[in-house]
């Protein structure tokens, strides 16, 4: 048993019932522990490789370079090779002619061996810090090689565009993990409008980047029609890679790792996405949401033998899918949620494993009650932030007001505001609609000092420049709807938004949205939240954020420019 103290600045771990200061036995210990738990969770799996044509080579232009660069962080970091990214940034925009004829020359030989080592820093993932198995091995990688990654990811975005699978909205543009809530919710309500009995069940998967197979990886895009030059550098990224950790300066020896995708590369998250993009076709399911290895499967049915019967068939496809890639599930750890109020708890089986429903689920952040409420939520979140007023107000007697509100916004209201488009809405009670507008107000009088409450609270919005929670809530409701249908992604939500959307003959560039649903379920779905808006141009090509920004302020009469 191995276990993590820190105790000021010295650095204890227990590696075979002996304490240990040296902290370069104990980097070698977490190498060692990263290595092996790997080791004991992958399989071995047959894979028929693809033929790649070897000689049909990536051309990378100085134009390549140069955009790629102006996409990097202007960061002060560094990997093993100890030059910061910002250099790198500098130089690839400057004198993209410098790195044009090394990065071919990686493109057609492979990196070179100090390009694929990475620096390993081990970061506390949760619960008991003394616990390795709590740390989570984080890749700093050669900066030079993560601009080349950089120029890769362009051109395998060009040829991988849509791949990933409607379903998945990690690493993609015009998706987030509120757009995976609003959809996760919407696809819950609409299945319960049809059915007596919904569930939502989700899976854990163990280390689920670090088990990814370089040769399925191959076989996954080769059949996506991805080119075979792209093909022979995405396999040379991820083959005979190296990594090391470090300990304040203190390094292990360097281990070979012949599986698993680089945590903290570039290419990293899109392979990853791609190399999952199966699930639907193989589980035949379409109510699926995923953002990254976190998936969820809805699954109604009128009867609840007829659930239950369909949740074990489902997730034992869920399970073999997932084994065929390569990854581990553990089912006993599978979490489901029964969205019935007159059922407190329910056996299902998943993929055969024995697994009570529960009346809460935690998912991206967001507690889901059985009920379809967020009393639960917002008495989490403010349960949270609470204390974190508290101690801003002792130290608020030295801070300006605008330092005292950029302080509330990055520790209070980000967490209050979290994805407020899903759950801050018409479906709240009038109870926790009171319980957000007092916290809010709490907030801003401590901005204000104002503790004695001489000033009315549209005052103290004016002074501070802030939405109150309802408008608030109007405006990313609003704001997302229109982008969702600018953009026309998410796919499913912009599908579910058009459906619902009425346009009048006599102004065909004009709308609204009509309420479509057959009970009070329906309240849920993201299109009925917005009957209540008319006259709004949705059809208009020509809109931006500035336009949208300026339509919602003169729509609401209130200024959202320092939101």
């Amino acid at each position: 048993m191995m276990g993590l103290k820190t105790n000021q600045d010295k650095l204890i771990v227990e590696i075979d019932n002996e304490l240990v200061e040296d902290k370069t036995r104990i980097a070698n210990a977490f190498a060692k522990f990263f290595v092996e738990k790997v080791d004991k969770l992958k399989t071995e799996i047959n894979v028929e490789q693809p033929l790649i044509e070897q000689n049909i080579f990536i051309d990378i232009t100085e134009e390549d370079i140069c955009k790629a660069a102006k996409l990097l962080k202007n960061k002060k970091c560094f990997g093993p090779d100890l030059i910061p990214l910002r250099i790198v940034k500098d130089i690839g925009i400057n004198a993209p002619e410098l790195l044009a004829n090394h990065f071919n020359l990686f493109a057609r030989n492979g990196l070179p061996g100090y390009m694929k080592i990475s620096r390993i820093v081990p970061l506390h993932k949760k619960d008991d810090k003394t616990k390795l198995s709590n740390y989570r091995p984080i890749s700093n990688l050669s900066s030079f090689s993560k601009l080349y990654e950089k120029v890769m990811l362009k051109k395998l975005l060009e040829e991988t565009e849509g791949a990933e699978g409607n379903f998945q909205h990690a690493y993609r543009a015009h998706h987030s993990t509120t757009t995976a809530l609003l959809e996760l919710q919407h696809k819950i309500a609409r299945t319960k409008e049809s059915n007596k009995f919904v569930a939502t069940y989700s899976m854990d998967l163990s280390a689920a980047f670090d088990l990814l197979r370089p040769d399925i990886m191959m076989k996954i895009l080769i059949k996506m029609g991805i080119s075979h030059g792209l093909a022979i550098i995405i396999k040379d990224f991820l083959t005979n890679r190296q990594i090391y950790v470090d300990i304040d300066g203190n390094t292990s020896e360097a281990i070979d790792m012949q599986i698993g995708c680089v945590q903290g590369s570039i290419l990293g998250p899109r392979l990853f996405t791609l190399y999952t993009s199966g699930l639907m076709q193989e589980i035949e399911h379409q109510d699926i949401v995923s953002y990254a290895d976190d998936t969820y499967v809805i699954v109604g049915d009128a009867t609840l033998q007829g659930l239950k019967e369909k949740i074990n068939t489902i997730s034992s496809k869920h399970v073999r899918y997932l084994e065929s890639i390569g990854m581990v599930v553990n089912t006993t750890k599978a979490m489901i949620i029964l969205f019935n109020k007159e059922i407190k708890e329910e056996l299902f089986k998943i993929d055969g494993t024995d697994i009570r429903s529960k009346q809460t689920i935690k998912a991206l952040g967001l507690t889901f009650q059985s009920d379809l409420k967020w009393n639960l939520h917002v008495d989490n979140i403010l349960q949270k932030t609470s204390p974190k007023l508290t101690l801003l107000k002792k130290v608020g007697k030295n801070l300006t007001r605008d330092q005292f509100l950029k302080i509330a916004t990055s520790q209070i209201y980000s967490i209050i505001y979290y994805a407020s488009a899903v759950w801050m809405n018409n479906t709240l009670t009038s109870e926790y609609w009171r319980k957000l507008k007092t916290f809010h107000y709490r907030v801003l009088r401590a901005a204000t000092k104002d503790y004695r409450r001489t000033k009315s609270n549209m005052t103290l919005n004016k002074d501070c420049k802030r939405a109150t929670p309802r408008m608030w809530s109007t405006y990313t409701q609003t704001s997302l709807a229109i982008k969702i249908i600018r953009d026309r992604c998410p796919y499913e939500l912009n599908k579910w938004l058009q459906h619902s959307l009425y346009v009048n003959a006599r102004r065909p560039d004009y709308g609204q949205f009509m309420n479509n649903s057959r009970g009070k379920i329906g309240r849920h779905r993201f299109e009925n939240r917005l009957a209540w808006m008319t006259d709004l141009p949705w059809h208009n090509k020509t809109w931006t954020d500035a336009g949208l920004r300026t339509f919602l302020k003169d729509q609401l009469d209130f200024n959202f420019d320092r939101q």
